[in-house]
């Protein structure tokens, strides 16, 4: 019985690292790449053209570190403008919890070459963290304000 418990346990873990690795991640059934064409869809409905090529999602478990200010630092994600690449911790509390802000955010720097700001913004780090705001508990025209914003 010990033995039968132990396979189907492993047989779990497997399929998880699976659908991980296939990109759903996300209990809604969103894919980075589902989040990527919305914003390619917000971006056209704002008339933003999107110049650049797009940009290689690398979709992580691991944790993510940047040197921020001198401090080896923990992020969620980060964008590579040199190597098109945006880097993602599909298993951080801030895709968990607002996975179309986070890839808008980098999108936001990527495309948009946005920085970070303190005003009411995707690109406000800080109110989207722990005990911030969460996007799917947000209305319709909340949300819109925050890709108008995004997009001007």
């Amino acid at each position: 019985m010990v033995k039968r418990r132990n396979l189907t346990i492993i047989a779990g873990y497997l399929v998880f690292i699976i659908l991980l690795t296939l990109g759903v991640s996300h209990c809604d059934g969103q894919t980075v790449d589902d989040y990527y064409n919305l914003f390619v869809v917000d971006a056209k409905a704002q008339g933003k053209a999107l110049v650049r090529v797009p940009p290689t999602f690398v979709q992580t478990s691991d944790n993510l570190y940047l040197n921020i200010g001198g401090v080896h630092t923990e992020v969620s994600a980060y964008t590579q403008h040199k190597e098109k690449k945006i880097y993602i911790n599909v298993v951080s509390f801030e895709y968990e919890t607002n996975p179309q802000v986070l890839i808008y955010h980098e999108l936001g720097h990527y495309y948009l070459r946005r920085n970070h700001t303190d005003r009411k913004s995707i690109m406000n780090i800080n109110m989207w963290g722990w005990g911030g705001l969460v996007w799917d508990e947000m209305s319709t025209n909340h949300q819109q304000f925050y890709i108008d914003e995004l997009f001007k």
